[in-house]
């Protein structure tokens, strides 16, 4: 396993938010914006939806859906990005 891979396991979902600020140097505000939605995420699947919308960012099951869609996809979207960044074609390949 990948030293990535083990922080990934085992970072507290309190320093996640300190680490994307940190990656955001190097990666863009994206990495921030996918945090935010992770956690956010997270936070409805431990204290559940709130229809009075005070104790949770969520009140209902569509809104949690669609943030699901939308990180499924901004997150495809950019580790494609990182894949192209981090290997690049040469010239000679295409």
């Amino acid at each position: 396993m990948e030293l990535a891979d083990w922080l990934i396991a085992l970072m507290p979902t309190g320093r996640m938010w300190e680490v994307a600020r940190v990656l955001r140097q190097t990666y863009g505000d994206v990495v921030v914006l996918l945090t935010a939605l992770a956690l956010n995420l997270h936070e409805v699947q431990y204290n559940g939806l709130d229809e009075s919308g005070i104790l949770s960012k969520y009140s209902t099951l569509q809104q949690v859906k669609e943030d699901i869609k939308e990180l499924a996809q901004r997150t495809t979207e950019f580790a494609e990005t990182l894949k192209q960044r981090l290997n690049p074609k040469h010239p000679s390949q295409t």
